[in-house]
Parts: C-alpha cells; sequence; structure tokens
C-alpha cells in the first residue's frame, strides 16, 4: 500500500514539475525533456492500476504539448548559417588533427530543410506529354439512327391517348344537348386509374379548345361543352391543376357515379 502511494505522490510531483517548467521542456538547448521522459520512464515500470495509468497519461499529454512547442521553434529556426558550420569543422581538425567525415555529413544534411527535388545534378528531367482528348465526331443523323423499338413505343403510346381523344370527342356529340355532366364523362366507377386518364383527356380537349368547362348555375356541378371552331380561337387561355385521392374518388362514385362512363370502361389485356 505504501509503494502504491509513493507511486502516486510520484506521478503528481512529476505532473506538476512538466506544468511548471514548460519553457525549459521546449527550450531547444535544454536537457529538461530528456530528464522528464527518462523520469517518465522509469514511473512506468511501476504502474499496475488504472489511476496510476491516468496519471502517466496527463503527464505523456503534457510533454506531447511540449513537443509541439519544439517543432514550432524548429520551423522558426535558422539552420542553414554556413558560416558557423565552417567555423566549428575548422576549429574541430585543429583540436583533433583528424577531420571527421561522416559527422561533417551529419551537420551538412541538417542544412538543407528539404531533400532534392530531381536527384543527382546531371539528371535528366523527362517531360511527360500531354494527351489531347480524342474528339468524338458529332453524328448529323442521329435521330434517324435511333433504335425502331423505342420509336415504336413511343408511336403505340401516342396513338393510346388519340384514340382515347376521339371516343371521347364523339361521345360528347352523341349526348343531346350541348353540356354533359363532367362526372358523367370522366368518373369510372370500377377504376380509379381510368379515372384517372379520363380527367387527363378532358383537361386535354379543354386546353386546346375543342371542349369548354363550365359550372351550371342551377346544380353547381362542373359540365363539358363543344366548342366550334370559331369560338374555339376565341377561348381564352388559362391553367389550373386538378387532383384526385382514392378517398375521393370512392366519394364521387358514391354520389354522382354511374355504372360506366360516357366513354365506356376500357378492359386491358395483361
Amino acid at each position: 500500500m505504501n509503494e502504491r502511494r509513493k507511486i502516486h505522490d510520484w506521478e503528481r510531483a512529476l505532473l506538476q514539475d512538466i506544468k511548471e517548467s514548460a519553457v525549459d521542456l521546449a527550450d531547444l538547448q535544454s536537457d529538461k525533456f530528456d530528464r522528464a521522459t527518462d523520469d517518465l520512464d522509469a514511473l512506468y515500470q511501476g504502474v499496475c492500476y488504472p489511476r496510476e495509468g491516468n496519471l502517466d497519461g496527463l503527464c505523456l499529454d503534457e510533454l506531447d504539448s511540449a513537443v509541439g512547442r519544439q517543432a514550432g521553434l524548429l520551423s522558426g529556426t535558422d539552420i542553414t548559417k554556413a558560416s558557423e558550420l565552417i567555423t566549428a569543422s575548422g576549429n574541430a581538425y585543429v583540436n583533433n588533427s583528424e577531420f571527421d567525415w561522416e559527422a561533417l555529413g551529419n551537420a551538412v544534411g541538417s542544412c538543407f530543410q528539404s531533400v532534392c527535388r530531381f536527384g543527382m545534378m546531371d539528371t535528366k528531367v523527362v517531360k511527360k506529354e500531354k494527351k489531347k482528348p480524342r474528339r468524338v465526331l458529332q453524328d448529323k443523323n442521329a435521330q434517324e439512327t435511333q433504335p425502331s423499338v423505342y420509336t415504336a413505343k413511343k408511336e403505340d403510346i401516342q396513338d393510346a391517348q388519340a384514340r382515347r381523344l376521339g371516343i371521347l370527342e364523339t361521345a360528347i356529340k352523341r349526348e343531346s344537348g350541348q353540356r354533359v355532366s363532367f362526372f358523367d364523362v370522366v368518373l369510372d366507377s370500377s377504376s380509379f386509374e381510368q379515372t384517372v386518364e379520363n380527367l387527363f383527356d378532358a383537361s386535354f380537349l379543354v386546353h386546346n379548345g375543342s371542349l369548354g368547362i363550365g359550372l351550371d348555375d342551377t346544380t353547381g356541378l362542373p359540365f363539358l361543352e363543344k366548342r366550334e371552331d370559331a369560338v374555339k380561337d376565341q377561348a381564352s387561355s388559362g391553367q389550373c391543376i386538378l387532383s384526385i385521392t382514392p378517398a375521393q374518388w370512392e366519394g364521387l362514385v358514391g354520389a354522382y357515379g354511374r355504372e360506366e362512363p360516357l366513354v365506356g370502361h376500357r378492359e386491358y389485356l395483361e
């Protein structure tokens, strides 16, 4: 127990000493940093418990901060004073009578802050040629060379829409009178999807002026009416958004729906 207490006291004293000696630890000419690391290494040999390891880690954090300050001083220190190097080399030769070329090489190496960029002085610099990107010639007949399958599908879709629009116009012409109930035309009591399609078709015919839409003064319900060519040209352009949910569709079917809309129910083959 006494041994553990001694280690705790030693760690606390070392931590306090490191904090108080922050300036000396960052000094490049001082040996305080080496002595602190030696003490910490010796202390680490007796660490056995987490609390002791925690104190040891705090000491390491303080030393790490000192290393950071040393690195900052090194980056701002002038290490390329060739005159001092020549003077020191001459004094070493006079005192020892033999010149230590290895020590000179190590000292000279510290005078350079970066390695040679290209290698030896006679190194040949080879410039890499940039490859020019190959330009793809534009095909003027690109639209004519499109896959026929895609074109056929697109034409099929357009034909189906044209057929539905033709059926819708014919159904409205067939009814007696100029006005037809909007719900009788578009509302399909057995299919929400076809109701949406009928809404789209009717809105298209209203947009291009073939049909007119309005509200009946008596019932307040919307109606569609056939427009003559002269009226088409005078029709004012406008835009609105129609939306319907399955729940709203069910409510409309119960209130205004008939067994089948004027355009009929379309049977799609699977």
